[in-house]
């Protein structure tokens, strides 16, 4: 009932007398007990038990790599309790170690050779990895200076949306400026995967995220007839585009992609005289043309791969396009409307993607958000024009000099007060808004024209509705005009003249009195137009002369009132092709005037 116990560990004696044996044991102890019995009639007083030989496992340390192609981990295997281990965690190439974690999740270390302390049986240190390829870039306007979009803007935000495949990397990012890079309008994905292909995709949100609303819809612009006019050279094949090495970087007609759209304003997948046309349209503000046919959308948008910030895609034209999708209509979801564009074997290290956008048309890519950049021309007032209120009058807009032009873009503000414009004579593409109290005009003609140093550049129907006296101004210019030579290079510095409207014939001296006179077309082969202003009633007289200084024909001989008349001229007032003049006489009141001007007859 109360017997002893004596422990043996391999043969040796351990332990209490007790028949409990606690203790460490190592891999391949052999324990036996042998228990003496205190009874006096045992026949046999000892007992021996059975050996159990222990099978020890010492604490096991696992390490794991994530992801597993991220790098290498060594030091797993089993380690004796309180053992000091170190671990050590390697990047695969175009990989980066970033921690060590253990089996909660937490952050034990960022160094790569870590010294880890045994303490339980099992541990599992995992050692993370991250992708040291990057997607990054910023929103910018393909021009010379790559002009930076804002986002933020007061229009709304940009934002970036990351895709493999259908599936989202990451969440969508808010395109803004990077402290730690210094950089506006930016957007980066880090943790992605050389080798890997990627979809971009970017969109805007406003106030109320209408389209309408939003900065591509508001900030279309910076085209110009010089834009149109190089359309029509694409469409011709014509060489002089290789100076624009985004649009031709070789040859014609192998036009980059992303140009070749800018250039398509209807849309059709193709280049013809129509979108020469249409961009004449649109840029005049004629109804209908905006947006645009087709459901192009007000901007193109592409990317291509740069080595870091600092490059620049300019002059040659980014390579990959992006993908508009949407119903590009002003109420339509803003969100709704987006672009998409694959991003293909992306390699280690940053992968810079800059977001380029051009204005639809504009293929000389000169367009700065925010600047009136193209203006190429000024306006002064010389001379005087008399009419009554009522009157319809014809006003000449001069060249103050010798100009070679091939296209033309030119805008004007009026007083509406004042004046009501009717028509611009022999533009017949323009655009009038009388409410607005604006005229746009646009030209393009591959051939181009000559005009010399006070030569009538157009002729502005108008009529008369308030009171002007000299010195009121009542025509200024609009932002973005522009004048292109035929090598489509733009002319700067061009000024026009136009004269002041004196609202009455009555109260000028002698020093504002002139017999005004200009013809528009000249040279020209139909007909042309003589306008001239009488200071005073009187008897005129126009005869036409040849070049020999012969009268051939009086084309008006009566009483005149003063202020602005027009008398056109037939070629077949004339014989032959070559060079005339014409003399008008005014026998006035005060007394007699008389001035001469030259015709230029082409067949």
């Amino acid at each position: 009932s109360n017997p002893t116990y004596q422990w043996y560990v391999n043969g040796l004696a351990a332990g209490t007398n007790a028949p409990v044996f606690s203790y460490e044991p190592l891999n391949g102890d052999e324990i036996f007990v042998e228990m003496i019995s205190s009874h006096s009639c045992a026949v046999v007083t000892e007992a021996t038990s059975n050996i159990v030989t222990m099978q020890v496992a010492p604490p096991y340390l696992e390490l794991f790599a994530n992801p597993t192609k991220g790098g290498t981990v060594a030091g797993t295997g089993n380690y004796p309790a309180g053992a000091q281990v170190t671990v050590v965690a390697t990047a695969s190439p175009g990989w980066e170690f970033l921690n060590w974690k253990n089996a909660d999740g937490t952050v034990i270390s960022t160094n790569a050779s870590y010294v880890h302390t045994i303490i339980y049986c099992y541990e599992a240190l995992t050692a993370t990895f991250s992708s040291t390829a990057k997607i990054a870039g910023q929103l910018k306007y393909f021009n010379n200076q790559e002009t930076i979009i804002p986002s933020p803007n007061n229009h709304g935000v940009f934002y970036a949306e990351l895709y493999e495949g259908e599936t989202v990397i990451g969440e969508r990012q808010l395109l803004r400026y990077n402290i730690e890079n210094g950089l506006d309008s930016y957007y980066e994905y880090i943790g992605v995967e050389s080798g890997k292909d990627y979809k971009l995709r970017i969109w805007e949100q406003a106030t109320n995220n209408q389209l309408g609303n939003v900065w591509t819809w508001n900030n279309w612009g910076g085209t110009t007839a010089n834009d149109a006019l190089i359309i029509g050279f694409m469409t011709a094949n014509n060489p002089i585009l290789t100076q624009l090495p985004w649009i031709a970087p070789v040859a014609v007609p192998n036009y980059t992609p992303l140009f070749s759209k800018v250039a398509d304003m209807n849309n059709s997948n193709s280049l013809t005289g129509v979108d020469a046309l249409l961009l004449q349209y649109v840029m005049t503000g004629a109804p209908g043309y905006m947006p645009l046919p087709g459901g192009a959308h007000n901007f193109r948008l592409a990317t291509t791969r740069l080595p870091n910030h600092g490059a620049m895609a300019y002059p040659n034209a980014p390579e990959l396009l992006f993908t508009p999708f949407g119903n590009y209509q002003a109420t339509t979801t803003a969100s709704d409307v987006y672009h998409e564009v694959s991003l293909n074997n992306l390699s280690d290290g940053l992968n810079v993607f800059n977001i380029y956008l051009v204005s639809s048309g504009d293929v000389n890519a000169s367009y700065k958000p925010g600047i009136n950049s193209k203006m190429g021309a000024d306006i002064n007032y010389d001379g005087l024009l008399a009419a009554k209120e009522g009157e319809v009058v014809i006003i000449p807009v001069k060249v103050n000099q010798s100009i070679d032009f091939a296209a033309m873009s030119i805008g004007f503000n009026f007083d509406n007060n004042h004046i009501e414009v009717l028509s611009v004579e022999n533009y017949p593409i323009h655009y009038i808004d009388n409410e607005a109290s604006t005229v746009k005009v646009a030209w393009v003609d591959q051939q181009g024209k000559s005009l010399s140093n006070g030569d009538d550049l157009m002729l502005i129907k108008a009529r008369i509705v308030g009171n002007l006296q000299s010195g009121d101004r009542y025509f200024e210019l609009m932002p973005d005009v522009e004048f292109a030579d035929i090598n489509a290079s733009v002319i700067g510095g061009v000024g026009l003249t136009i004269p002041y409207i004196e609202s009455g014939v009555t109260g000028l001296n002698d020093s504002q009195q002139s017999l005004a006179h200009s013809a528009y077309p000249n040279p020209f082969r139909g007909q042309t137009r003589i306008n001239y202003l009488l200071p005073e009633a009187g008897k005129v007289k126009i005869s036409l002369y040849n070049n020999f200084g012969q009268e051939i024909k009086i084309l008006v001989d009566e009483n005149l009132e003063a202020g602005s008349h027009q008398l056109l001229v037939n070629s077949s007032d004339l014989k032959d092709a070559g060079q005339y003049f014409y003399r008008i006489s005014l026998d006035g009141l005060s007394k007699f005037w008389t001035v001469k001007g030259t015709l230029i007859y082409v067949e």
